[in-house]
């Protein structure tokens, strides 16, 4: 009987395949629409991953990050990422760039050491993912230590809202709604109760620590309903439609039963098409037939879709979309992964070695892109970590799923039955089908970038009016001694493309010119990407005292009391000419004098008529200009030229003459016109440097010409092992281990030593990454550490 059953069942499985796409126009001209908006449309997802879940201030953040299709596939080539941290006001803490080579990059980013502790969002995207919603991109809720540890605000109205499944809340059917109640945007339990307009209480529910709760209801059209917050008596109007389709879905075993029933007041014998669709792809269509407003099943296999987010709508002949319903598939398909540590427990400051395979279900080895970290897990007890797998599947397509994935597993039964009330409250944000279905949009807006791009507003100081388009914009990179030029477009738009990579601060200095004639009294107002509406939750401190705060702050002092550096040489002054690189990148000064050789001029107008050869003094329009004699006749010098004084570019004339003589100590000028191509239009009128005798004299400059900007984050290198000059120096760590790029040998097995701290506790060992068929798997084991006595 029970094979009976099975192979029944078998069939009934392939008759489902076969038939679940049905040709139809509908459904062909929504097929066509779909897959054109994709293929000019594809998404990405960006995943970070950190090698501790919570930091302090100064502390170092390390990270992996994923670029991903929606295969969960690498992106190809290189992309330059933002990385934005927020706090709760909306302000920026941190903005830097870094980059993505063939879906992967590691990075870090260094906590300011005034950073207050607190509860900060992280958030990371590429120029392409602006295209879409700025709710895909990477967020995370990243804990900065403090004393105490910070927990939501309960001073916050509790705010509660009910989704019908489908997403209509109509009358005369049973619908299941959940309600959902949040605390400053964290999850909050609260309790709510449905009366009717003659005070009759319908239902009372509760909501848990994911701030949901679920039941079922049917609403009457001769009513009106309100929903009432408990105990506070917040009372909101219901809002209810007298027509419409409601959409419930259960999973039997390996089929999705999706019941679709109709509240209409006109009877209608026209089909409504079913969609089921993830991953970019449509993985389901059919269309069935209604009448008499009763109710009818489609069943949707679920064997050949892939693990993760499903949306399916509801559609009618004319394409417009009637309900809609999140899903979660699950195939339960994550590879084995086997952590093989030496030893159960060790000493302190004692080597811990591993071995980490990668197998499928049939003992097969795979090969995967893998992050290894080693922590001490009982300085975070109190923080949670964020599952990979979690992260991957569901948190990078549903928005601000941080709080409640912290909450469940979905490892378990308990976990995914949350998970699918939590997605009755959430909508698709990867695409809209409105949006599909019209081509609004053909052409994106933003394209993937490889290089740093910088934007900005070019305008008048003391008007503040834009300058004239087709300005020139000549820009000189101080400290990587690079010059080039861009035109700026209307309303003084100017638009920066870096072409090679740099790292850190950079001081730009730039000169602005418009039909031959330079601007005076011009700045720049560098663009930053907004992010509307992206603010970390409103957090207060608690009475339970934060455990890694306290280790981190005795660490800071313990690592470095003993910092004598022994065995290092003094830093030897290579070249004391501030001035020497530029004039290298120059091939050397044409003209150079001691000013010291001289007897002390009045004023730098004297100093240079009488001892600077190549540079003129003159007056134009009643202001004193410099001007340098060029090496072509055929191509005289026209504007002021460029000044270095003690290695800082300028190119305020003013400043120059106001100098005291008897401060400088060398002059040097580079008027050869081949020379001066080597850094573009910001040399073209020639370079005169100044060495002078003021230690502070770089502060003086005036910097109303210069600008502050951040190249790329460049990688730094994570230490595993400690100090080994003497044991009796400290080594307190909290973090042991992170290995980003750790390669398989040709057994398929990763093997790698480190060592413990001084510190005690159990070291968490954590093995997390995407295999390369595009599964997620996140494992993790454990090392005791205890104290050594000698």
């Amino acid at each position: 009987m029970n094979r009976a059953k099975k192979i029944c069942f078998g069939i009934l499985m392939l008759l489902f395949f076969l038939v679940g796409f049905v040709e139809d126009e509908p459904i062909k001209e929504l097929t066509e629409k779909f897959n054109s908006y994709n293929e000019i449309f594809p998404q990405n997802k960006l995943v970070l991953t950190f090698n501790q879940p919570e930091y302090a201030p100064g502390d170092t953040v390390f990270f992996k990050a994923y670029l991903l299709n929606e295969d969960l596939m690498p992106i190809k080539g290189r992309q330059v990422a933002s990385l934005v941290l927020v706090d709760e006001d909306g302000n920026e803490a941190i903005r830097e760039s870094f980059t993505i080579s063939n879906g992967a990059a590691v990075n870090q980013t260094v906590l300011p050491n005034d950073l207050n502790g607190g509860v900060y969002k992280l958030v990371a995207y590429t120029n392409w993912m602006k295209n879409f919603s700025s709710k895909m991109y990477f967020s995370q809720i990243l804990h900065v230590a403090s004393e105490n540890y910070f927990e939501p605000k309960q001073d916050q109205p509790v705010k509660m809202d009910l989704f019908p499944e489908g997403g209509n809340m109509i009358t005369g059917l049973p619908i299941r709604i959940v309600a959902a109640a949040t605390r400053g945007d964290v999850p909050a339990t609260a309790e709510g109760r449905i009366v009717d307009s003659k005070g009759n209480e319908l239902t009372r529910f509760v909501c848990d620590k994911t701030g949901l709760a679920s039941f079922e209801i049917t609403l009457s059209d001769q009513m009106q309903y309100t929903l009432e917050v408990l105990p506070e008596g917040v009372k909101t109007r219901i809002q209810v439609k007298e027509e419409g389709y409601s959409l419930h879905v259960d999973q039997e075993g390996e089929l999705l039963n999706v019941l679709i029933s109709p509240q209409l007041e006109r009877v209608t014998k026209e089909g409504v098409y079913v969609i089921a669709t993830s991953r970019s792809k449509i993985r389901y269509a059919s269309v069935i037939s209604l009448s008499e407003n009763k109710s009818s099943s489609v069943l949707i296999p679920v064997k050949n879709i892939p693990e993760g987010i499903l949306q399916i709508s509801l559609f009618d002949s004319k394409l417009n979309e009637l309900a809609s319903r999140l899903v979660y598939v699950d195939h339960q398909n994550e590879p084995s992964v086997s952590i093989r540590l030496d030893k159960e427990s060790v000493a302190t400051r004692s080597t811990i070695s591993f071995g980490v395979s990668i197998s499928d279900q049939n003992g097969q080895v795979k090969n995967a892109d893998v992050t290894i970290s080693g922590i001490y897990c009982d300085l975070f007890s109190g923080i949670p970590t964020a599952d990979f797998q979690e992260q991957l599947l569901v948190g990078s397509d549903i928005p601000e799923s941080n709080y409640f994935l912290n909450e469940v597993d979905l490892n378990i039964r308990e976990g995914l039955a949350l998970l699918d009330k939590y997605l009755i409250t959430k909508e698709w944000e990867r695409f809209h089908w409105s949006e599909v279905l019209i081509n609004k949009r053909r052409i994106p807006t933003h394209r993937p970038q490889d290089i740093l791009v910088y934007n900005g507003i070019a305008s008048f100081r003391d008007t503040g009016k834009p300058v004239p388009d087709s300005t020139q914009v000549l820009f000189f990179l101080q400290k990587n001694i690079f010059g080039y030029e861009v035109n700026t477009v209307g309303d003084g738009i100017v638009t920066w493309p870096v072409y090679f990579d740099f790292y850190g601060d950079e001081n730009v200095m730039y000169s602005m010119e418009s039909k031959g004639k330079t601007l005076a009294n011009t700045s720049i107002r560098l663009l930053h990407d907004s992010l509307p509406g992206v603010k970390a939750p409103l957090v207060t401190r608690s009475d339970k005292q934060d455990p890694y705060y306290t280790f981190n702050t005795i660490a800071k002092v313990a690592n470095t009391a003993y910092g004598y550096r022994w065995n290092e040489e003094a830093p030897k002054i290579v070249n004391a000419n501030p001035n020497a690189a530029l004039e290298d990148e120059l091939e050397g000064a044409d003209f150079s004098i001691n000013v010291d050789d001289y007897v002390v001029f009045p004023t730098m107008e004297d100093l240079f008529r009488e001892i600077v050869r190549f540079v003129q003094n003159r007056k134009v329009g009643g202001k004193q200009t410099l001007r340098m004699l060029s090496t072509d006749s055929n191509n005289p010098m026209m504007g002021d030229p460029l000044y270095v004084v003690d290695g800082i570019a300028t190119k305020n004339t003013d400043f120059i003459l106001k100098m005291n003589p008897g401060d400088i100590a060398t002059i040097k000028v580079i008027n050869n016109v081949k020379k001066l191509r080597n850094l573009g239009g910001i040399t073209k009128n020639g370079v005169v440097f100044f060495q002078t005798k003021v230690a502070n004299m770089r502060s003086l400059i005036p910097k109303n010409d210069i600008i502050n900007i951040r190249g790329l984050n460049r990688p730094m290198q994570f230490s595993t092992t400690p100090n080994q000059q003497s044991e009796r120096t400290p080594y307190l760590k909290s973090s042991v281990y992170w290995s980003a790029q750790p390669q398989f040998n040709e057994n398929g097995l990763i093997s790698d030593t480190f060592y413990s701290a001084d510190n005690t506790g159990a070291i968490k060992v954590r093995v997390q990454g995407i295999t390369s068929d595009g599964i997620p798997f996140d494992k993790e084991e454990t090392v005791q550490v205890s104290f050594k006595s000698n």
